[in-house]
């Protein structure tokens, strides 16, 4: 649990190396919320203490990295320092009566004013999107602007005076930013060696890259019409896909050994499902996020969720054996107060959970209405490639009465990842920047035909890149 609530970032980046810089401190911060306690267990309640501590200044450090790159992009701090040394100069000189350094006045204030025109919008931009920072509220810009007065319609002279005057500020602003940021960053660090108690889990991160920005985490099977929030593409079709792939006997499917593995085929060869994938390695993502896509002509963003979940399922594992199993056997709607009496390898349900007096199971409930994320059995050469992992979404629980409870296997949770804290950041990547982002992919080698290694996808990548 993360102290203060939600931790989900949206941050948008430009470059390859800017998602790595943030996915440095996020890989951190994930080592700090998904762990195990090797201490003591009477020592655990101060360890904790510390553990939030932790989780606490670390939330701070990419809140206030995320604030510091994004000014940076807006307004580049070279471009402010380049008029704050003229600021300074025309300062020291203004009460010279030397003729050179009147001279020198009178050119740097004409510099001065150009460099000012230049970025004259940026200036107000910032102006208009910092109104909360402390800095401003504590100046004569926060009265300006509470009378209403617009410096961009202000008298050329005077306004060229609150510009520069902003233009100090903000570097200031920024010193102080980056000041705090460094004593956040000692102090954290002065808290390693009352961690060593909690073993962090490793390579506990998935991705997934969409190229529609508005798009939320829906499992295809399940997906909306575009124009038609209450009509499903494919109503009610999830048993029908499955029933149909199976009764058309490929010998594909006749290997796999189990019902995920069936799903996870289906998956492969985009047939609808209750699965969505995701990968170890979040250049497969960002490649996926930077596919090209319109909308009634628009070019649109792409995003790039990470993920971080409490616990990775193998598909052997039994749970996910027994939601398999449910999915397959059962279309349409049950009782959950009836699941108790399912028998599943070899023993009833009953057996193995502790229902109440009700018939229910607050774990048991939870496992089928819920998401778990899925490590495959490594079937086909994409998958391997994509370093591939599948989230399998849950049941709908739906409560008729005060005694009655029904699960629908037919429809998909409502619990969902994209506001829980198992998503720790998005990242938008503008519609502007997905061509520069493409290539820079393509020389680090992540490209069409890498991603999808059949001969003849790498036919059509081949026949792609050389018809240009």
């Amino acid at each position: 649990m993360i102290k203060g609530g939600e931790m989900d970032f949206e941050i948008e980046i430009n470059s390859v190396s800017e998602l790595l810089d943030y996915l440095k401190d996020l890989d951190e911060l994930s080592k700090l919320i998904r762990f195990e306690y090797i201490g003591h267990p009477e020592d655990y309640d101060k360890s904790i203490k510390y553990l939030m501590e932790a989780q606490d200044l670390k939330l701070r450090i990419i809140r206030i990295q995320k604030k510091i790159k994004q000014d940076e992009k807006e307004l580049p701090s070279h471009e402010l320092q380049k008029s704050e040394i003229l600021i300074n100069s025309i300062e020291k000189n203004k009460n010279s009566t030397n003729g050179y350094a009147n001279e020198l006045l009178e050119n740097n204030k004409k510099a001065l004013k150009f460099l000012i025109t230049e970025i004259e919008d940026k200036l107000l931009k910032w102006l208009s999107n910092n109104q909360d920072s402390i800095f401003l509220k504590s100046s004569p810009y926060n009265y300006l602007m509470e009378q209403g007065f617009d410096i961009k319609t202000a008298e050329e002279g005077y306004k060229n005076i609150l510009l520069s005057n902003l233009i100090t500020l903000i570097l200031h602003e920024r010193s102080i930013q980056n000041e705090g940021l460094k004593i956040i960053e000692d102090n954290l660090k002065k808290l390693e060696n009352e961690l060593i108690l909690f073993k962090p889990k490793k390579d506990i991160l998935v991705y997934r890259g969409q190229k529609n920005s508005k798009w939320g985490l829906c499992p295809s099977v399940f997906r909306k019409k575009d124009d038609f929030e209450d009509r499903l593409m494919y109503p009610k079709c999830e048993h029908e896909f499955y029933k149909s792939v199976l009764e058309h006997n490929l010998p594909e499917f006749e290997k796999q050994k189990c019902i995920f593995d069936r799903l996870a085929l289906m998956q492969h060869y985009q047939i609808p499902t209750r699965l969505l994938d995701w990968t170890k390695n979040p250049l497969v993502a960002l490649y996926f996020a930077v596919e090209e896509h319109q909308e009634k002509g628009n070019l649109l963003d792409g995003r790039l969720f990470v993920y971080c979940p409490n616990r990775i399922y193998s598909s052997t594992d039994f749970e996910v054996k027994l939601f398999c199993e449910l999915f397959e056997k059962n279309s349409e709607v049950c009782e959950v107060s009836k699941l108790k009496d399912i028998e599943f390898e070899g023993k009833t349900l009953i057996n193995r959970y502790k229902f109440n007096e009700e018939g229910t199971n607050a774990y048991f409930k939870m496992l089928l209405s819920r998401i778990l994320l899925i490590k495959p059995v490594i079937t086909n050469n994409r998958l391997r490639v994509q370093q591939g992992f599948f989230s399998m979404h849950g049941f709908k629980l739906e409560k008729l009465t005060e005694d009655l409870e029904i699960i629908k296997f037919n429809e998909i949770t409502d619990y969902t990842l994209k506001n829980d804290e198992e998503i720790l950041a998005t990242f938008i990547i503008p519609s502007d920047k997905k061509k520069e982002i493409r290539e820079e992919l393509e020389r680090l080698g992540i490209h069409d035909g890498t991603m999808f290694p059949e001969l003849d996808k790498y036919g059509e990548y081949l026949k792609k890149k050389y018809s240009n």
